[in-house]
């Protein structure tokens, strides 16, 4: 399924999608001409401005991201189990 990214109104949006072959997130930026072609063919439509005002990122998390960039390693492995 594609999603459009939105962002605050007269900012650029981008367009998400998994991969088909490595199963990852893929972010793109969205043409203004694209945009309806991907809405007719049903991509839905997130806002970026939303999801960062109700999930904030939390001291905790900043925390164990600095802690997984300082152990050789650590990031790969959360990163691998995150895309299983």
């Amino acid at each position: 399924m594609v999603a459009v990214l939105r962002r605050s109104p007269g900012e650029a949006m981008d367009y998400e999608f998994q991969c088909p072959q490595c199963a990852g997130q893929v972010r793109r930026a969205l043409s203004p001409r694209h945009l309806d072609v991907l809405l007719e063919n049903g991509a839905s439509v997130r806002s970026l401005v939303q999801d960062e005002i109700d999930n904030p990122i939390t001291t905790g998390e900043i925390m164990v991201f600095a802690r997984m960039l300082e152990e050789p390693g650590l990031l790969e492995k959360e990163l691998a189990r995150l895309v299983a």
